[in-house]
Parts: structure tokens; C-alpha cells; sequence
């Protein structure tokens, strides 16, 4: 256990993470009609899926007295977002926009601070939520009134919404999840699209972090998990859009994802049991290098030698061991070899 934490030091990946804190969260003014649910839609020079995100929100609103819909646009060049949101919407939905840009985590906590409904739903630009996706996330506040935040399975779907994949089945009824702080703390489960939280937590613990990129949210639900029960849905009524114009993608081409990593298990490390944090942080460490060799697979199989080669570089720093690594010269291979692939081609050409 002691060994991986020498090797972190070693590679020089130690972080400081007492500059960052959570930003506090106002309560609600007004608490005379406010609705169940606060739909938060943040967004940044969105492409053409804000209209199906849109359009999936509208096919399950219950109405204005039941469902704040709003979008919070963070300064994106022209009116699309505007005409989008009015071609499917009408004067229903609120659009704010904010007056200067704003980071991830700002415009994500803005989204909240502006929310009136007791359960939020941060829903992102490229992302949807299925039919019966609020109804059954609803039945959460009613089981037990103490859940903070209630969580479905959830599709992973490609840029035409083709499904791709389907996360971990957590467990085979709705209900609440045992020993859930433990494994949310190994790594994240939870894509945005699938959960929904208490706005009173937020007010209780915070907003999202401004320290953290690619981890900010998974930061959150550990923060959830540590003081509150957590629900969960397990049919799949949300997807998660994988492209290679999100934000995702973009921390994940230099390498930036795992850096957020380490930083994000050193800073979660407060809100685990004392007498687990040990070998919590060594399996989450553990997760940080298999998601990176991961990640770098994913990339090689697209092609993206550039981004394949940052996620091996930022793996090898954590465990240095991985030099020897019969896997890892795997993946160097597959690399040249779609290299000369490449270049054969264009000798031909």
C-alpha cells in the first residue's frame, strides 16, 4: 500500500488541494409555490443535440407549477441557443445568459444558484433523459426522505445517438444503496445525465468545486454520499454522450484527465471513513492508471496516436513500474503500427 503512494511522490504527482473549497449555496428566498423539479440546462456554443436534449425535457414536463425548465448559457457566440431553445419551448423555458464567461464549475453552480425546485437536475447540452426518466427518479423523496440525491443506469450513446454501451448495474431493484460512499470513492459510476439531487444539499455542502475539471462532479457525489443516503433507479432513462467535442475529450487529449484524478482522490480523501481511507485512496489510485491505459486504448482504436501516447505518459508517471509493462508496450506497438499503416498510404497516394 505504501508503495503506490512512494511512486506518486517519486513521479512528482503530488498535489496541494487546500486552495480549492466548495462555493456556499444560498437557500430560497421564497419558499411559497416552488416546484418539485428545477431542470438546469447548461450550455456553451452548442451544436445541433441541444435541440434533442430539449425536445426530451419537453416530452416529460409535467408543467410550471411541477418543473422549472431553464437554460444558463454561458456566453456562446450568436442566438442559437436562444432560437433552439424558443423553437422548442416557446416562452416556457427561462434563458439566462450569463454576462461574462465563465469556468465549468461557475457556470454548473450558477445553474443551481438560480433554481427554485427542491430535486435539481443539471441536465448537460449534448446529453437526454428518457421517458418515465422523472417519475421514477421522483419516487426517491417519497421511499425515504432523507435520500440526497437519487441516481438511474444510464445508456452511453455516440454523436447520432446510436447506444454504445450501458453502465454498471448497481443493483437489481430501485432502493438505496448500501456501502455506497465506498464505492463511489473507488471511481465514478454516476454520468450527469442519470442523477439528481436534493437542492438542500447543495445548500448543506456546497457547490461545485473550481480546483477540479474532468472530476468536479464525481468530487460531488462523493461529498453527497458522505452525509446522505443515495437512491437508485436500475433501468436505464438517461444517456451519456460520448463525441469528440466535449469537454471530456478535450482533458482527456493532453493527458489533463488523470492529473484531475489524483488531485480530486487526495481532496475526497477527508469525507471517507478513517479507517478505510488508506485502502480506498490505493484502489482509487489503482483506477487512475487502469482508466488512463483505458482511455489510451479507446484512442488508439479511433486512431488518435496524439492523445493514446498523453494517457500513457501520465499512467507511466503515476506507476513508473509500468515501463516494464508488457500491456503497456502493447500499446506502443498498435501505435507504430498505425503509423506505418498511415504512411504506407500516403506514399501510394
Amino acid at each position: 500500500m505504501g508503495g503506490w503512494r512512494l511512486r506518486i511522490r517519486i513521479a512528482g504527482l503530488t498535489v496541494n488541494t487546500s486552495s480549492g473549497t466548495a462555493k456556499t449555496i444560498a437557500s430560497v428566498s421564497d419558499e411559497s409555490d416552488r416546484p418539485f423539479w428545477s431542470v438546469m440546462i447548461p450550455t456553451h456554443n452548442a451544436g445541433p443535440q441541444l435541440e434533442k436534449t430539449l425536445q426530451s425535457v419537453r416530452e416529460q414536463d409535467p408543467g410550471p407549477n411541477q418543473m422549472q425548465i431553464a437554460i444558463v448559457d454561458d456566453t456562446s457566440s450568436g442566438e442559437t441557443v436562444r432560437q433552439l431553445s424558443q423553437s422548442v419551448f416557446g416562452e416556457r423555458a427561462e434563458h439566462h445568459r450569463q454576462p461574462a464567461p465563465l469556468d465549468i464549475a461557475e457556470n454548473w453552480n450558477r445553474c443551481i444558484d438560480l433554481s427554485r425546485g427542491h430535486w435539481i437536475h443539471l441536465l448537460h447540452q449534448d446529453d437526454l433523459v428518457l421517458p418515465g426518466f422523472y417519475e421514477r427518479l421522483a419516487r426517491a423523496d417519497e421511499v425515504q426522505p432523507e435520500v440526497g440525491a437519487a441516481f438511474c443506469r444510464n445508456w452511453l450513446v455516440d454523436e447520432s445517438g446510436a447506444r454504445t454501451g450501458i453502465s454498471t448495474l448497481e443493483r437489481d431493484v430501485a432502493g438505496v444503496c448500501e456501502d455506497w460512499l465506498e464505492q463511489i470513492a473507488v471511481s465514478n459510476r454516476i454520468k450527469c445525465p442519470s442523477i439528481v439531487v436534493r437542492r438542500e444539499c447543495y445548500e448543506q455542502l456546497g457547490g461545485f468545486r473550481g480546483d477540479l475539471s474532468f472530476t468536479l462532479d464525481w468530487e460531488m457525489w462523493i461529498r453527497i454520499a458522505s452525509r446522505y443516503p443515495i437512491y437508485y433507479e436500475p433501468e436505464a432513462l438517461a444517456a451519456f454522450r460520448v463525441h469528440s467535442d466535449s469537454e471530456t475529450a478535450r482533458l482527456c487529449s493532453d493527458g489533463s484527465n488523470v492529473v484531475d484524478l489524483l488531485r480530486a482522490i487526495e481532496i475526497v480523501n477527508d469525507h471517507l471513513p478513517v479507517s478505510r481511507r488508506s485502502e480506498l485512496r490505493q484502489h482509487a489510485q489503482r483506477y487512475c492508471v487502469s482508466h488512463a491505459l483505458n482511455c489510451a486504448q479507446e484512442m488508439l482504436n479511433r486512431g488518435d496516436r496524439a492523445s493514446a501516447h498523453a494517457q500513457i505518459r501520465e499512467a507511466i508517471r503515476l506507476d513508473p513500474s509500468l515501463r516494464l509493462s508488457t500491456h503497456v508496450w502493447n500499446l506502443y506497438g498498435q501505435s507504430m503500427l498505425g503509423w506505418l499503416r498511415n504512411h504506407a498510404i500516403r506514399q501510394r497516394v
